[in-house]
């Protein structure tokens, strides 16, 4: 008898024991799988999150002409003595002050010339309001403020950029003053556009891309990329509203109307 209790008590033990074994086997492969699956999905989201972040927008170059590979190049100047110079003018009706720049040097002379005469040209009283600055009938007082910036400076290439702004009491907007002079100093001659760039159309079709690279918000790079459809590869061609630094181009684009926002939209020179 005793030993048909102790081998009923034997048989229960065993029992219990392969039940647990049993539940710790399905509980172990209940939880493996749920967990296995969503560390794996969320490190591939966060690995192609970083891809995302990392793909590098492809670069727009702009194919130049050989004869202007140096004004892309050159060590720049250091020491050279630039006396800053100001057109300053008053009176009841008008106020302005024009800043630009006289670089010291027979060599920099007929450069020196250039500037003078762009400076005034484009920052005159009556290139935007076709009156004198002294006429009585103009009550409204106005206000033209130019400064400058030297972009580039070599012995053979110099690039500078001028901006500024008029304003005037009956205007609802202030007005962009923006304009660029670039000049071959061995040569002595004033660049424009089509003397550095050996193809315009590709140029034409580069610039969206530009402009896409160096804006981030969607609707700002639309609007710019909007506004450099408008503009005409024959005027473009004359155009000097550019300057070049640091190995690039940078060309004017500008929301139509002289009071919209504009950026210089930097552009790399192509591998001759």
């Amino acid at each position: 008898m005793k030993k048909v209790i102790c081998l009923l008590l034997i048989a229960v033990l065993m029992l219990c024991g392969c039940g647990t074994k049993i539940e710790e086997k399905k509980g172990t492969s209940a939880s493996a799988p749920s967990k296995e699956p969503t560390s794996v999905s969320a490190a591939s989201i966060e690995k192609s999150s970083v891809s995302v972040k990392n793909k590098k927008a492809t670069p727009a170059c702009v194919k130049i002409k050989k004869v202007a590979a140096n004004y892309f190049s050159g060590k720049e100047l250091k020491g050279i003595k630039v006396q800053e110079k100001s057109i300053i003018d008053k009176n009841k009706y008008f106020s302005c002050n024009i800043k630009y720049p006289i670089f010291m040097g027979e060599k920099y002379k007929s450069f020196n010339k250039l500037v003078e005469k762009v400076v005034r040209e484009k920052s005159s009283y009556n290139e935007f309001f076709g009156s004198s600055k002294d006429d009585e009938d103009y009550p409204y007082h106005s206000k033209i403020e130019v400064s400058y910036k030297v972009r580039k400076l070599t012995n053979q290439f110099i690039s500078i950029s001028f901006e500024g702004s008029i304003s005037s009491g009956h205007m609802c907007h202030v007005y962009n003053i923006i304009f660029c002079i670039n000049y071959d100093l061995q040569n002595e001659n004033d660049i424009k556009l089509s003397d550095v760039v050996s193809d315009m159309d590709d140029f034409f079709k580069q610039m969206p891309k530009a402009i896409k690279n160096q804006m981030k918000e969607k609707d700002v790079v639309k609007d710019y990329q909007h506004a450099w459809k408008s503009y005409k590869k024959k005027e473009l061609k004359k155009s000097h509203d550019f300057y070049i630094c640091d190995g690039k181009l940078y060309c004017l684009v500008q929301i139509p109307a002289g009071s919209g926002p504009y950026e210089f939209v930097g552009i790399s020179k192509s591998k001759l």
